[in-house]
């Protein structure tokens, strides 16, 4: 398995690195054998014989958190760093064909990856930075970029991770061999510590040699080469090629995709929204939870459906306990209890939002037109919706709930509050600034600050809500519903993955309409009956 996938993946690397001498079957498979290479490769690690003894780095222990929202950065590169370590005695353990050492190492490469993120972005803006002095010197003949503006505009998902993801992966794996083989040849010739910047010289070298090939333009070339940077640093710390090849990808991918975000906002939706029934829709979803509720009650009497509802209410204390503790051996927790949960949270939050904005319409009156702005993401295609909504779930949930309130219910609680009372003077004064926020125009207010070079600079941040008091009380009760789940967890992605799965729901329901809608809604319900090992993780 690990000759055929390195062979797989050596054979797509070249075919995307001179595709002028490609033969023409392997061309137009060089995506999918990239895949499948990859594919076939951590399938070798299940076979493996594992390492004798434990990694030299791990397990460490759980790296505590920076307290106040000024010091997230420092919280950041301990988790990065934490992360990267703790991937080195999995990458040890892999193998022998055990099924929960090999989950460990794939779930995490994919939590190394995650939170290295935050370095790799800091990585981009800096090789964008040392960039600059050389925009001066560049081809204009050659000033494009990695993809084309056709190409994102007309491609899709799948030809995006067929094309522009597994080229930055193959070229990824061609600079990981390299950093691999130099480190190695130098170690043998003597050079000790520095081993690994030499081989970290070549790597970039090579990975330069690969970008410069493409394009010459300094703003894509200098935040490559920062990625690259990044990648080959947490391959050096971590032992392992699945974290900087998950990171190299998510950053490929979501570049793409934000790019073809923005170019379909821009130039406006070509289709038409199927829409959703106002009223019904929340009706029936929480009709639908109700019918849950009642079937794992076993009954319909107040007081055990009553019941129901707190047990699952404390599933919420139960998982953020679970996830909080720190694995004996480093393993990363299992992401599905996040889901399934994130997932009723997001159904729940849909019916409640959508039943106090249809009440609060039928006493006050009144209606709140969809921004065009967002009538134009909607009719995108589905995948960007999702990307979008991605998006707003965690940068609302962490400038709301991180950032305004969590500080905000500390600073009550230090002034003499019970941390009850505490709580809600938060969770509502928060909510109420939330749900303001919808209404602010910000590519209005950029341009008004001078900043983008007027309003039609930034086309995505223009246009808001229009006022309506239903509007406005229902994100309102939704920031508290959010703040809840956050101060009942603990973990700030509960409520990120609630709140995305909430308007991804309204989002898709608005492109394909009501029986999609439906359909959606209860298949969440019905994953949360699939598994049954309840909210609890595994030590």
């Amino acid at each position: 398995a690990f000759r055929a996938g390195a062979a797989l993946v050596a054979a797509a690397a070249a075919a995307f690195a001179v595709p002028a001498l490609t033969p023409a079957i392997l061309a137009a498979a060089k995506g999918p054998a990239l895949w499948a290479g990859l594919g076939l490769l951590s399938l070798s690690r299940y076979w493996r014989d594992p390492a004798d003894g434990a990694s030299p780095r791990g397990p460490p222990g759980t790296p505590a958190a920076a307290a106040g929202f000024g010091a997230t950065l420092k919280t950041a590169w301990r988790a990065a760093l934490h992360g990267a370590d703790s991937q080195a005695p999995l990458e040890s353990r892999v193998g022998g064909s055990s099924r929960a050492a090999w989950r460990d190492w794939f779930l995490g490469g994919l939590r190394a990856a995650a939170l290295w993120l935050p370095l790799g972005m800091a990585a981009m803006i800096g090789g964008d930075l040392l960039a600059k002095p050389f925009a001066r010197f560049a081809d204009p003949a050659n000033a494009a970029g990695m993809v084309s503006f056709e190409s994102l505009l007309h491609g899709n998902l799948g030809t995006h991770l067929l094309g522009a993801t597994a080229a930055a992966l193959a070229a990824q794996a061609v600079t990981l061999a390299v950093f691999d083989g130099a480190r190695a040849l130098a170690a043998r010739l003597g050079a000790g510590r520095a081993a690994v910047w030499i081989a970290g010289a070549a790597a970039m070298a090579v990975s330069a040699a690969l970008i410069l090939s493409v394009t010459t333009t300094p703003a894509v070339v200098g935040p490559l080469l920062g990625v690259e940077a990044a990648a080959l640093w947490l391959r050096a710390r971590s032992g392992s090629w699945l974290a900087p090849l998950a990171l190299r990808g998510i950053f490929s991918l979501t570049s793409v995709e934000f790019a073809r975000l923005a170019i379909h906002v821009a130039v406006g939706a070509t289709g038409v929204l199927a829409g959703l029934p106002a009223v019904w829709t929340g009706v029936a979803v929480a009709g639908m939870i109700l019918g849950a509720l009642a079937l794992s009650a076993r009954s319909l009497r107040p007081s055990a459906l009553l019941g129901a509802l707190k047990s699952q209410l404390a599933r919420v204390r139960a998982f953020g306990a679970a996830w909080s503790a720190p694995s004996a051996d480093g393993a990363p927790k299992s992401p599905w209890t996040l889901l399934k949960l994130g997932a009723l949270g997001g159904l729940t939050l849909y019916a409640l939002g959508d039943l106090v904005f249809s009440a609060v319409h039928a006493l006050a009156g009144g209606a709140e037109a969809t921004p065009a702005v967002l009538a134009s993401l909607l009719g995108s295609p589905a995948d960007l919706v999702l990307a979008n909504f991605l998006l707003v779930g965690f940068l609302e949930e962490f400038v709301f709930r991180r950032g305004l309130f969590k500080p905000l219910w500390s600073r009550l609680e230090k002034w003499g509050l019970t941390r009850k009372r505490a709580f809600w003077v938060a969770a509502v004064a928060s909510a109420l600034i939330f749900s303001g926020a919808h209404y602010v125009d910000y590519g209005a207010a950029m341009a008004h600050l001078g900043l983008g070079g007027g309003a039609g600079a930034a086309p995505g941040m223009a246009g808001a809500y229009a006022f309506s008091w239903g509007g406005f009380v229902s994100r309102a009760v939704l920031g508290v519903a959010l703040a809840w789940l956050y101060a009942a967890s603990g973990t700030l992605l509960l409520p990120i993955v609630a709140h995305f799965l909430a308007d991804s729901l309204e989002g898709l329901g608005l492109h394909f309409g009501l029986l999609p809608f439906l359909a959606m809604s209860a298949a969440v319900l019905l994953a949360q009956r699939v598994w049954k090992r309840g909210a609890t993780q595994r030590p």
